[in-house]
Order: structure tokens, then sequence, then C-alpha cells
């Protein structure tokens, strides 16, 4: 009875009031085109939720299952709906739980990351989850921090996106090879200033089809031009010009395979690496300061693994160290880049990867076997994970399954093992809890949490799946989910999703959606709106 195009007030009189109503998904079906937002109802039952979403004009367009149960299909991706779907999850319903936000800012399209920040702006990457010829847009807007009024936009349509907000806190540098407005490639680096988005300068040139990437050092702006993979016995172009003025300081050629490295202006030299050796550059003269030869070859499945890249989450709040872990030839270094020196390493050896929980504590992937030496099926593949130390210079200890999103808080070590939420001792890797789950042992939904662990004094929050779950630190029981909150975890969009989907600076918390919003939260209300919900005192 509930087909498209009926009233809600039709719904209301089979179903009745739902529980809850909230900002659904984007029911735009075609790419390119406008978002369209309207209202979802929530009707959640024991044995599951059901919910149906209308059109701003008040008009029925879907309806959706959400049913517990192990087996069957789970939708991790969030993209274009079914008119009429069924998801099916590995852990119990999810209650909605009431938390109002400070402000919601909702952008143009389905993903919004947090990029960068300053005290006075936040940069948002907005994006429209799609790949492989599906991707039409991309865009990056500024926030103010105090009631997420948004102040200006730079659109990307659907080439490269590039952007690091300056060391003085008051220009973002941008990269892009695509003009949305000419319909045309077009490389454009531009130097804008954040509190109105006016264009400090710029540079236009022609794309040639070039591969193009921009990093910031100290005071600089890095370009660098690479050839197309047809043309590989061409050198690449690295220029560096005056981060204030735009004036180009020095250039050299480097080997057509070379990459930047840096990761924001506080970095203090330019660092390209290639197939032979990682060299740190002068800024303002363009003498090599430093190089560390790379030793062994890099892993292929580390290499072009978009799934799983490697390396530690970047906090957009908190300014790159000048020690930082990277991938080189094949091991990982904790590099001085003052100096060049290694300060720490782990080699990689064979079905290896690294998920990195700070400086001191790896989370090393291993896969047992493989199809080439057994013969077995990928869902048959086992793992184990294994906690390193650095310091210490060991491994601590080993897990079965596939850890990662390591979080530390105190004495325990919070993670996702094949995608379950689970929490360990950080000493031996004792079970404290695993939230409640009807997975198999082959499952792996990894991929079900776009971001990290946030830890509050009581409760931990996650993105995962759908939704922003609550989770008691305690006990690992799964609490609810808040509402209003879309979540989900668009396709080869890892880094963004790992580093800019939630973070925390003081007690503000940031959330980005994949219906388009940016979303700040007071962490201070959260906790006392749960405390009320759960009477955690007592």
């Amino acid at each position: 009875m509930l087909v498209p195009g009926v009233d809600s007030s039709y719904v209301e009189k089979l179903l009745g009031a739902p529980q809850f109503m909230e900002t659904c998904a984007n029911l735009q079906m075609e790419n390119g085109q406008p978002m369209q937002l309207g209202k979802t109802w929530r009707y959640e039952r024991l044995d599951g939720h059901f919910l149906v979403t209308f059109s701003k004009e008040g008009k029925l367009e879907r309806t959706s299952w959400i049913i517990p149960g192990a087996g069957g299909s789970r939708s991790i991706f969030t993209g274009v709906e079914y008119r009429y779907s069924y998801h099916f999850i590995n852990s119990p319903l999810p209650e909605t739980l009431q938390l109002n936000p400070m402000w919601r800012q909702q952008g143009d399209l389905d993903f919004a990351y947090l990029l960068a920040a300053t005290p006075d702006i936040l940069l948002i990457k907005g994006d429209d989850g799609g790949f492989s010829g599906m991707h039409q847009s991309s865009n990056l807007y500024a926030v103010t921090p105090s009631d997420g009024k948004k102040l200006w936009q730079v659109e990307a349509g659907f080439g490269i996106l590039q952007a690091e907000a300056a060391d003085s806190g008051d220009m973002v540098t941008v990269l892009t090879n695509y003009s949305p407005e000419a319909k045309r490639y077009e490389i454009r680096l531009r130097q804008i200033r954040l509190s109105d988005g006016k264009i400090l300068w710029e540079m236009k040139s022609e794309d040639q089809g070039n591969n193009v990437e921009m990093g910031l050092a100290q005071n600089s702006v890095i370009m660098l031009e690479a050839p197309s993979t047809e043309e590989k016995n061409h050198a690449a172009q690295l220029s560096v010009f005056n981060n204030t003025t735009g004036k180009l300081i020095w250039k050299q050629e480097v080997a057509a395979e070379a990459h930047v490295l840096n990761e924001g202006g506080q970095d203090p030299y330019v660092l390209v690496q290639d197939h032979e050796a990682l060299k740190g550059y002068d800024p303002s003269s363009g003498q090599m300061k430093w190089t560390v030869k790379l030793q062994g070859q890099r892993p292929d499945y580390v290499s072009y693994d978009a799934y799983y890249p490697a390396g530690p989450r970047v906090n957009p709040f908190e300014p790159p160290a000048s020690r930082r872990w990277m991938l080189l030839g094949d091991r990982w270094m904790l590099l001085d880049l003052r100096t060049g020196d290694s300060l720490a390493e782990y080699p990689l050896t064979a079905n290896e990867r690294i998920k990195m929980i700070n400086e001191r504590y790896l989370l090393v992937q291993r896969k047992k076997e493989t199809t080439a030496n057994t013969g077995v099926s990928r869902s048959e593949e086992h793992y184990e994970s294994a906690l390193y130390d650095v310091e210490r210079g060991q491994e601590l200890w080993a897990l079965a399954g596939r850890a990662s999103k390591g979080t530390i808080a105190g004495d325990i070590l919070y993670l996702l093992d094949d995608g379950i939420p689970t929490a360990v001792r950080l000493e031996d890797g004792k079970a404290v809890w695993q939230m409640n789950h009807t997975a198999t042992e082959t499952d792996n939904m990894s991929y079900f949490a776009g971001g990290g662990y946030i830890v509050l004094s009581h409760y931990l929050l996650i993105p995962y799946g759908r939704d922003l779950l609550v989770i008691d630190r305690q006990s690992g029981e799964m609490l609810g989910r808040i509402q209003n909150m879309l979540m989900g975890y668009a396709e080869l969009r890892e880094l963004e999703s790992r580093n800019g989907t939630i973070n925390i600076s003081g007690d503000e918390l940031y959330v980005g959606t994949a219906n388009g919003a940016i979303v700040q939260f007071s962490i201070r209300e959260i906790e006392q709106r749960l405390a009320e919900l759960f009477d955690n005192q007592g």
C-alpha cells in the first residue's frame, strides 16, 4: 500500500506517527544533479526498524527495513538507494537517542569531511562519493566554528582537489585541474584568504595530462608536475613558490616517479621521494639538506591498496609534527624531518600492513594463509594482528582477526577486530569486551567504521555503518545511535573518511555526514544527556 507518490498523511493514517523524524539521504538519482533532501520517518520495533522517506513536498519516495541477523547481504557503502530495500546488520538494533547539536551546516554534496582547521575557520571538503567515471563533483568551503556559517566555496567538478592551510592560519592553498565554470581542464594553483575567500594570487596553465600534486613547507608552496604513465621517460618538474606573493623561488627536474610528501606549512623542508631515496630540500634555496636511501621495494599491496592507506591518522586541529612515520622502500621509518635521522624502524614482511596508533605503538595486520599457497578462497583467508612497541622493539601480543582503528585510553586499547568494536588490555591484549554481534569468523566489516573512536568519560562514539553509535566504555554494550546523523563510507575515500569524519577540539565535536552536513556538538552536553538517559552515576 506504500507506493511512491502517496501523501505523508496517508502513511500516518496507516502506520501512526513515527517515533523519530530525520533529514534523509540524497533523493537525487541522477549524477551531477543538485542534492534533494527530504524527511525520513523512523518506526523502531524490537524485531526491525522501518524507515519511510518523503520528498520535500511530503510525497513518499522510499521505504526501507533494517533487520538484525547473521548471513545475507550487508550494506556498507552509502550511495544511490533503491525505492524498497532491506539492510541486514550484524549488531543489535540501535535505539535512537535524541541529542541536540550546536549547529548543522548543510553542504551541496553527499559527503562532508573536515579537511583542515584554524582557530577561526573550518575547511570542509564536499564530495559526491562517486568513482570510476561516476564522480561528478567535489568542492571546498569554509565554515566558522562558532555558528557554522558558510563563508565561501570553491568548485572542483570531477577533477583533482587538494587544499592545505598555511601555517599562518589566514590562507589556504588550493590546487585543481578542472574548471566547472569553463568546462575544461586547466591547472589552477590558488592562494585564498580564509576569512572571505578572496584570491590573493593564482597561476593557471593548460592541463597537458600530467600528474599534478602540491604541498606546503615553511613559507613556501610546492607543486610537482609529473609526466603521465605513457611518458615515464620524461622528468618531473618540481617548483617552489613564495606562499605570500606566488613568485617562483626555484625549480628543478626530479625523477618521473617522484612524489611530494609534505603535510603542512610547518614542515621544515620540501620532501620529495622517488624510487631511490627521500630527499629534503631547503625551500628558500633548493639546496638538498639530507637524503634517506630506500631499502628494498615498496610492496605492491601497500602501494596500490586504496582501501587500506597506512600511516598515522591526521588530526585537522593539530599541526603536523617534525617527526613522522613514513613508508620508505620496504620499511616504515619514524623520521626527524629536521635532520633526516631515523628514530625508529619497522621492516615489513610478506602480507603485513601497518596501522599507526601513535609514535610508540603500531598495529600489524598479517595474512596467515593466502590463495597462492593454500588454494582457499578470499572469504576463508585467516588473519592475525599484533601490537608492536617501538620503544621495546618487539611485538607485545597478537590476536586473531584484522585489527584497525586503534585508540588508547589509559590501559585499554579500543579497536575494531574484523570490524567489530572491541576493547583489549594494552599490556597483554586480553579481551575486555566485544560488542554483541552475529558476524561469522569470515566476515570483515572493517569498512563499517568510516572514522575512528571518540573517547568520552563513560562512553565511546564511533561512526558505524549508517549510524553514529554510542557504546558503553565499561561493558561494550551498544546503547544507541544519535538522532539525525546519517553516516556512511564512500568507496575510495578512505583517507578523507579516516581523518575527516569525526574529530574533537576542546569541548567541540565535529562530525561529517553522508547526507552532506557538517555538525558540531558540545561534548559536555552529550555527556550530560547520556548520563540522564542511562543514569551512569548510579
